[in-house]
């Protein structure tokens, strides 16, 4: 249960920085879609019950993608733990379904652009291009939906019992 609880978690979160940091030459959307897909992958974790202590790697994980990008220090740490912080802060009632989790997401997805955009905008002293920052962080939540469909599918076809974030076991499988 610990490997499913902690190091699955940590293991995605930390792939998921390192392709972050990886230069892919991507388009200015798809650039700012990989930085923002760990937070977003974190949620999906934490909305399922199994984002047990991800907020110290995702921190750590935002210092490693500022350094590796030359950003201000700090700026993407502050980013995923909003995320996180929001991914928290949902009703269990809410997560508990599929439909749940998804608006719960779309809800993270905008609260993340709107700070993203905005911080990045403090920084710079000038308004940040929005399409960018919008095309890149709705690409990468649609990747968290699509993650969050997939594990379904997986522990669906297991027959393990899955708990959700609210403590309500369920057998799934035949």
């Amino acid at each position: 249960m610990i490997i499913v609880r902690v190091i699955v978690p940590v293991l995605v979160i930390s792939m998921a920085v390192v392709f972050a940091i990886a230069p892919l030459g991507l388009p200015d959307w798809a650039g700012i879609m990989a930085p923002v897909l760990p937070a977003f992958l974190a949620c999906v974790f934490i909305m399922r019950g199994r984002g047990v202590a991800l907020s110290p790697v995702l921190f750590g994980g935002g210092l490693v993608v500022d350094i590796a990008s030359d950003g201000p220090l700090g700026f993407w740490a502050l980013i995923y733990l909003f995320a996180t912080l929001i991914a928290y802060q949902l009703p269990a009632s809410l997560v508990q379904s599929r439909v749940g989790r998804a608006c719960g997401l779309v809800l993270i997805v905008f609260a993340v652009a709107v700070a993203e955009a905005g911080l990045a905008s403090l920084y710079q002293l000038k308004w940040v291009n929005w399409h960018s920052v919008l095309g890149g962080t709705f690409g990468a939540g649609l990747v968290a939906v699509v993650v969050d469909l997939a594990w379904r599918s997986r522990v669906a076809q297991s027959g393990h019992v899955v708990t959700s974030r609210g403590g309500a076991a369920t057998q799934r499988g035949t």
